[in-house]
């Protein structure tokens, strides 16, 4: 049942959407034979049951600290209560167990704010689990995120995290050492995000082990929710108005990390960068001050009037540093379009950079995470030949 109610809190904290919420787990733990379908949880919650998934969402600590949205919230518990309600004839034991009260409180007290609900909430994601005792149970370590549930807000589609960057954080997990959290890919990197959005790509680099992250995007509004963001995380971080002007290594050496116990503390550098309209000489500026080794992008060609700034940025970046070291970019992007996606690729092979898709190598890191979109995901690893 632990195993079940774990499943529950990764799926919840994620605010992963009922209609896809699985229940296999909980079916297994209730002794439902498969196919398992939630509908056959009905009647088959107990009421220590119903406390135990209380507990593992609405009330858990991290969704009391950091809050879903409401929205959700409700959601998920109306759900519960018609499991509940549910008369039937099938289960084994002949019970017909009704709400507990605690389960009926918290859902009316969540409907009687629904009116009032903000789209602004907090979305966890889970970073990286290994096994913490010899019974085989897990410890969770995860990422928050504030961010707004709608697709476009305030003029940007950035104030969200989209399903690429699951994907992106899948590989970069799937190369980490377990025993310490630190990633094979990312560890000790100077580690560059190009449209970081609400962050989630760059944060789990810096939580990962990289020696220091730059989140770059262009909305004002999307820099300070980032911002934000690696403050909720424990991140320590520097807004850079003009990434020329200052060697970002300045920024973010002779800090310690209590975590990893290393010399360099992976602090984060918040800053502005506008591909379009960004000069040739400034960026070459800007390509020489960061000193990235490692770029990560996700979901920045869906449209097919940015792809040409996109790619001269990462072009700039990665043969800049090409005679240094072996810089490289992993580059997530959900193909909504095959044609805006081709258009990227064929991009890529004017400029001269070389690129192999990886995705056969995290489809199976997938499972800890729900990818809310139809379309494939494809993952790219970039490099200047």
């Amino acid at each position: 049942m632990q195993a079940a109610m774990r499943a529950t809190t990764m799926q919840f904290l994620q605010c992963v959407p009922l209609r896809a919420f699985d229940w296999s787990s909980l079916a297994s733990a209730l002794g439902v034979p498969p196919p398992h379908d939630y509908h056959q949880l009905a009647g088959r919650l107990s009421p220590d049951i119903q406390r135990a998934l209380l507990d593992a969402s609405v009330a858990h600590p991290l969704a009391v600290r950091f809050p879903p949205p409401l929205a959700y919230k409700c959601a998920f518990l109306k759900h519960i209560v018609s499991l509940v309600d549910v008369r039937t004839e099938d289960h084994s034991n002949g019970e017909d167990w009704e709400c507990i009260d605690e389960l009926l409180e918290a859902y009316l007290a969540l409907m009687a704010l629904k009116k009032s609900a903000n789209p602004i909430g907090y979305r966890s994601f889970v970073l990286y689990a290994h096994p913490s005792n010899k019974d085989g149970l897990n410890n969770e370590s995860y990422i928050t995120l504030r961010e707004n549930s709608q697709a476009i807000s305030q003029g940007t589609t950035g104030l969200r995290t989209w399903p690429a960057a699951l994907a992106l954080l899948a590989f970069l997990q799937s190369h980490h050492g377990y025993g310490g959290g630190e990633s094979l890919a990312v560890h000790g990197k100077c580690v560059l995000e190009l449209g970081c959005g609400v962050g989630l790509v760059g944060i789990a680099c810096a939580r990962l082990g990289a020696a220091r992250v730059v989140l770059t995007d262009v909305a004002e509004t999307v820099l300070a929710t980032v911002e934000r963001n690696c403050n909720i995380n424990g991140i320590p971080v520097e807004r850079e108005e003009d990434l020329t002007e200052k060697d970002v290594v300045e920024l973010v050496e002779g800090a310690k990390d209590p975590h990893l116990d290393q010399d360099v503390s992976p602090m984060a550098v918040v800053a502005s960068l506008d591909w379009g309209s960004i000069s040739q000489a400034t960026l070459q500026a800007t390509v020489f001050r960061l000193r990235a080794d490692l770029i990560v992008a996700s979901d920045v060609v869906y449209d097919p009037s940015i792809i040409p700034h996109f790619v001269r940025v990462l072009d700039a970046f990665l043969r800049f540093h090409h005679a240094v070291n072996a810089t490289e970019a992993y580059v997530a992007s959900t193909k909504r379009s095959e044609t805006t996606y081709g258009l990227f690729l064929d991009a890529l092979t004017r400029t001269g950079l070389r690129w192999e898709s990886i995705r056969s190598r995290f489809d199976e890191n997938q499972g800890m995470y729900f990818l809310d979109e139809t379309g494939e995901v494809d993952l790219l690893r970039i490099w200047a030949s």
